[in-house]
């Protein structure tokens, strides 16, 4: 009996921790998460108890949700083992200031992007530097946190990152992204879901204790101050009498996908961005967006196919939504039916809906935008987190794979590598912090002149701020430590201490061979404190860091070297190395003395000034040069779409190279309203075609964070792969497009009044006064205007034909042949106004005849009439693609007439 019921017990235990399956049973309202808890073991978790251990999402939401599966999904499967990459995103950016790097990093093989393994990054690096925005999983979360070791691998320390469910469905106001980022960032990964969901606070920091420290050790109690093991403090008051929680989760907030998806224009003001014209409309990213429990989300682009095609995912699309598709009617969620009035339907084949509809800069145009995941923005505390760099420009028009013209966020690699001796082309990227190790003292500038000037800052008796002279400009320290512009200045190249009013020389008057003895009172009490204000001086250079390396601080007068080095530390006075004529700061070792600024970083500090840029050309020389001598022999600096290496004689050479391509991901949001659209009202065509169109000719300048005249620049229209003589061509035509229209319409009134008159036999004899009767002799001009004209319109009617066919059947009514299919239509239509003008009061005997030739004039009304409807914004796109057929067939039907005509023997008619 004893036994049965152990079994039953055991079998009870088990089943009460087994997994529940997810259902959905039809309701529409979201279930109220009350539940207790689990952490990473399975355990329960009792939020009073001390070591009590963060929640598991994989232990605590998968008792219902299917979490494997959920895994499969795109957030959480970077590496693409288990989905279809579809087309390129936007990748992740290794950015490192100091080394002018910008590395595009993607675990999923596009083009231009580099591997973890390409740098020798561990998984756990990787988690480490872009955790910051990822929602966990994959490369986050490793089946065995053992399986990588040593200091770049700290899993036992950090813990896993598992699926962060609540980075996208919390409900709650209290969901803190920037309290994961802090987190993630003090390698409390583990701890990061608790602490960012608000059920408690997260205490210690994981990069401050010893690599062997593990969850179950428990806080350490040799150090509850510094070095202090990351672990939760729950907030009871949240939980019931039975330990469950309310967990405030549903359908993903608009406001939590923007926490990684935001992008906005560089420097626009917060209240100047509109946003998405979906969210103004009362709509949900996950309206389009959506998923199953698979968690593969509709990217809602023409053509995804990363997904299985059901009409909710048909219709994610642009397309899809507004237009409909095959397997997805139009105007779900309320979508209005575009009209596009006005639009030749060639655009539609040529463009992409976002070409014209999406964007975040200003009126569309060219500007330097920054996103959340690369430009680390949206997170906030006293720290200041969001980075200039990675530079992207937007929107730069590219051809993509589906052939269509569309805006992309375009960027260039920066980065210092190596080339292959067996594949010059192949260049390996360089760790940032390789670099910087190797090229110590060469790329800091603007930290060893804040670092200076900070120094200088710590003596109690200074007068105002330490700022650095360098050619008529100001320098001061920034809060991060880095010398900043403060303004311009008449004083010499020195050190200063900045007040309200004027600048007071660090360097305090003195003289070494002035004698005493002769000065008065007032003489002597200003030498004593200018001595002091020496000594003050020296004291404070040589408790600085710089201190142990460079030596002690010291300042000459003339010949006279003063230093304090002595037992008692009193002030030393020897020789100068060599005489100064103005007084000199700087360091003394070894019986030389070195200026505080060098030549090398007071000129590239001056060089760089504001810019966001963090390197110069000088800088890239002398670091490939230690590169070189650090055994980096083919070493290389790629930036601005160019390969920078040096040549035999020091000089710095700029490639174009495939290495140092551009990267760029295309455009999907904000979507603008259709009256902000690009070629609505009031410019329509003139948006993009005029001999100065943004859209075509705009200078596309490369960018990156070397500071260089050296870029590289393109006009949009080499990025979509067309002529710039031709649009310019093109955008000349439509100066005169307004008095074409005005031609075509009084072509098109006089040949309807003319075919009508001559259907009803009214006016032969009206025209007749004017025309030329076949047989009767004529005046000679008359005659050649005639012949003249008939051959003009037989020519323009050949070209008009062909050209005609070879855009029907072979889509090739694009470029010159467009252009000169327009001259031709003109030429057409001149001609033929001229021809029933000189021969209108003709009547042929044959009565056949005269119904062939009023067939040809009631075909030409039509094709002119087809020809320059369209150009007015009277149809939307349905009936522009009734216009364009109706102009194919009337215009096949004009030459097949004419044709059979001159066949017929009827060559003069």
């Amino acid at each position: 009996m004893k036994k049965l019921l152990s079994i039953t017990l055991a079998c009870a235990a088990v089943s009460a921790f087994a997994t529940v399956e997810s259902h959905w049973d039809g309701g529409r309202n979201t279930p109220v998460h009350r539940l207790a808890l689990n952490d990473e073991f399975g355990d329960a978790i009792v939020p009073g108890t001390p070591n009590a251990l963060p929640l598991s999402t994989r232990k605590t939401c998968g008792q219902c949700h299917d979490y494997d599966a959920i895994a499969s999904g795109w957030h959480f499967n970077m590496s693409g083992t288990n989905t279809a990459h579809g087309r390129r995103g936007e990748p992740w950016f290794l950015i490192d200031p100091l080394s002018g790097s910008q590395i595009p990093m993607s675990l999923r093989g596009w083009q231009g992007t580099h591997t973890p393994g390409q740098l020798g990054m561990t998984d756990w690096e990787w988690t480490y530097t872009f955790g910051r925005h990822m929602p966990g999983g994959d490369r986050a979360d490793p089946k065995d946190l053992y399986a990588e070791g040593g200091p770049h691998a700290r899993w036992d320390v950090s813990g896993p990152v598992e699926i962060n469910c609540f980075a996208c469905h919390s409900q709650s106001t209290d969901y803190d992204h920037s309290e994961w980022v802090r987190l993630i960032l003090r390698q409390n990964f583990r701890w990061a879901a608790t602490g960012a969901i608000g059920l408690g606070e997260i205490r210690g920091m994981g990069s401050r204790v010893a690599d062997y420290w593990g969850v179950l050790r428990g806080l350490n109690r040799d150090d509850a101050v510094y070095a202090v093991p990351p672990h939760v403090v729950y907030d009871t008051r949240q939980f019931d009498a039975k330990n469950r929680t309310v967990l405030q989760v549903g359908a993903p907030r608009n406001e939590n996908c923007l926490n990684c998806h935001s992008t906005s224009q560089a420097g626009m003001p917060h209240k100047d961005i509109d946003g998405d014209v979906h969210l103004r409309a009362g709509m949900s990213c996950a309206d389009c967006h959506g998923n199953g429990e698979d968690h593969a989300i509709a990217r809602g682009y023409e053509g995804d196919t990363t997904g299985k095609m059901d009409k909710t995912r048909a219709s994610a699309s642009c397309v899809g939504c507004h237009m409909g598709t095959d397997l997805a009617r139009a105007g779900r969620h309320g979508a209005p039916a575009p009209k596009h009035v006005g639009i030749p339907v060639s655009h539609f084949k040529e463009l992409s809906c976002t070409a014209c509809h999406a964007g975040v800069t200003d009126e569309g145009m060219l500007a330097e935008v920054r996103t959340s995941r690369a430009n680390r923005m949206g997170v906030y505390g006293r720290a200041r987190w969001a980075t200039p760099q990675p530079f992207i420009l937007e929107p730069v028009f590219v051809r993509n794979e589906a052939d269509k013209i569309e805006p992309r966020r375009m960027t260039w690699p920066a980065f210092w590598g190596v080339r292959s001796e067996n594949d010059a082309a192949s260049i390996s990227p360089l760790r940032p912090e390789t670099v910087t190790a190797a090229c110590a003292g060469l790329l800091d500038v603007r930290e060893q002149i804040g670092a200076l000037l900070g120094t200088l800052a710590t003596d109690p008796n200074v007068p105002g701020t330490p700022v650095l002279a360098i050619g008529g400009k100001l320098f001061k320290k920034h809060l991060d430590g880095y010398a900043e512009p403060a303004g311009d200045t008449t004083q010499a190249d020195g050190v200063y201490y900045q007040t309200a009013t004027n600048l007071i020389a660090v360097i305090p008057a003195f003289d070494p061979h002035a004698d005493t003895e002769k000065m008065n009172d007032e003489q002597l009490e200003a030498r004593q404190n200018n001595e002091k204000r020496l000594s003050n001086l020296l004291q404070t250079l040589d408790a600085s860091a710089a201190a142990a390396t460079n030596g002690f601080g010291a300042v000459v007068y003339g010949d006279t070297l003063y230093f304090r080095g002595g037992d008692a530390d009193a002030m030393i006075s020897t020789n100068a190395p060599a005489k100064s004529d103005a007084p000199a700061v700087g360091w003394y070792k070894d019986g030389a003395f070195t200026a505080l600024v060098s030549a090398y970083a007071a000129k590239n500090v001056k060089e760089l000034g504001g810019s966001a840029c963090s390197i110069t050309e000088t800088m890239v020389a002398a670091a490939l040069k230690r590169l070189s001598e650090a055994g980096h022999t083919r070493a290389v600096y790629v930036a601005h779409g160019q390969v920078w290496e040096l040549t035999a004689d020091g000089s710095l050479n700029a490639k174009v190279e495939k290495a140092a391509e551009p990267v760029s991901w295309a455009v999907g949001h904000d979507v603008r309203p259709a009256r902000m659209a690009r070629g609505a009202r009031p410019a329509k065509c003139a948006d993009c075609h005029t001999v100065g169109s943004a859209f075509f000719f705009a200078k596309v300048a490369s960018t990156g964070p070397l500071l260089t005249a050296r870029t590289l620049v393109k006009a949009q229209n080499e990025f979509m792969g067309l002529s710039g003589s031709y649009n310019k061509v093109f955008g000349t035509t439509f100066l005169m497009r307004p008095f074409f229209k005005i031609f075509l319409w009084a072509v098109f009134a006089i040949l309807v009044l003319v075919a009508v008159a001559f259907t009803a036999a009214a006016v032969p004899a009206l025209l007749a006064k004017g025309g030329v009767p076949y047989g009767k002799p004529a005046e000679h001009l008359m005659v050649l205007i005639d012949r003249g004209a008939a051959t003009a319109l037989a020519l323009a009617s050949i070209y008009l034909g062909l050209s005609g066919l070879l855009g029907w059947f072979f889509h090739l009514m694009t470029g010159y042949i467009l252009v000169f299919h327009m001259v031709g239509g003109g030429l057409f239509a001149a001609c033929l106004v001229a021809l029933i003008w000189l021969r209108g009061g003709r009547r042929i005997a044959n009565t056949r005849r005269n119904a062939l030739w009023m067939v040809v004039m009631l075909l030409g009304v039509g094709v002119v009439f087809t020809a320059v409807a369209p150009m007015m914004t009277w149809f939307g796109e349905g009936w522009q693609w009734a216009m364009l057929w109706s102009h194919r067939l009337v215009g096949m039907a004009f030459l097949a007439v004419s044709a059979w005509m001159l066949l017929t023997g009827g060559r003069k008619e």
